[in-house]
């Protein structure tokens, strides 16, 4: 308008919502690897099995867990991306599959894994904090020997299993201790960037009596062992006998892999950025319209 004084008026300029649509492709799986590493730790505490005035007793005195663990490793273990460590534990570990450089680890090694399943022997005390530092030490040391496209395929299970109450000295392990050396764990193997951790617990019964001291003994291992699998993205099972112990059939080795898109770059071929705007380019040739027009050239 004429004679007015107020400020230039602000280019106008259309904004519109641009929608984007394609596909997203992964590499084929059947050409990357994924590994599935599954760590048995066994108790082996003497009331799995014992001899008492001539007469076996026990939760499991022909370590028919020990033939469960076989039969699993059996089933799996003629998959290349597959491995196993066993650990046998009461008082403390006393036994475990051991790598090349001769610590313990996972192994696919037939001899090993059967040389530590053949020293499965029952005796003393039930240590499951010494237990879990244990599985904590190696999972770290196999983490740190993996690279990084490795760990992001990979999964861990572990496999708990017990037969009652932590027990070491006479005493129990605090819940509390026992539920943050899972924590700290499964913690670890989040902080590392592996695919899939899982921390599954078994209760193995048979010697819970029907009293009320074997009842509230019983209740309190499940609560124990319910704890470690919660923190451990786990599931906790209760088998009643040992010869109803079937690992292959409650442990899932399928890994869920989740991809994320990092970056995505959107470029509009019909603007040009300016100074104080963005001019409009229809034709996409580099020209803005603007220009197209004081040369005479066709926009569109």
């Amino acid at each position: 308008f004429s004679g007015c004084n107020g400020p230039e008026l602000e280019p106008f300029q259309d904004r519109h919502i641009v929608s984007l649509a394609g596909t997203f492709t992964t590499e084929s799986p059947d050409e990357i690897n994924f590994p599935v590493k599954v760590l048995f730790a066994i108790d082996c505490s003497l009331s799995m099995g014992d001899e008492v005035d001539g007469t076996v007793v026990g939760s499991d005195p022909y370590f028919l867990r020990i033939e469960a663990v076989r039969n699993f490793i059996d089933t799996y273990n003629s998959n290349e991306n597959t491995s196993f460590e066993i650990m046998l534990w009461n008082n403390d570990v006393f036994e475990r599959t051991r790598t090349i450089d001769g610590r313990g680890g996972f192994t696919k090694d037939p001899d090993e894994l059967n040389r530590v399943l053949d020293l499965a022997r029952n005796d003393t005390m039930t240590d499951y904090l010494g237990t879990l530092d244990a599985i904590h030490t190696d999972i770290q040391r196999d983490i740190n020997n993996s690279d990084e496209e490795s760990l992001i395929r990979s999964k861990y299970v572990v496999i708990f299993l017990s037969d009652g109450m932590s027990n070491v000295q006479g005493g129990s392990q605090p819940n509390a201790d026992i539920w943050n050396s899972v924590s700290e764990i499964y913690d670890m193997a989040e902080a590392y960037g592996v695919g899939g951790f899982n921390f599954h617990t078994i209760l193995l019964l048979g010697m819970f009596g029907d009293t009320q001291s074997g009842q509230e003994a019983r209740a309190y291992a499940e609560n124990t062992l319910q704890g470690m699998a919660d923190r451990g993205n786990g599931q906790f099972r209760l088998f009643e006998t040992a010869e109803s112990i079937d690992f292959v059939s409650i442990v899932d080795m399928r890994l869920t892999v989740e991809y994320k898109i990092k970056y995505l770059v959107a470029y509009n071929t019909n603007v040009k950025a300016g100074i104080d705007r963005v001019w409009v380019d229809t034709d996409g040739d580099g020209l803005i319209d603007i220009d197209e027009a004081n040369y005479g050239t066709d926009p569109y």
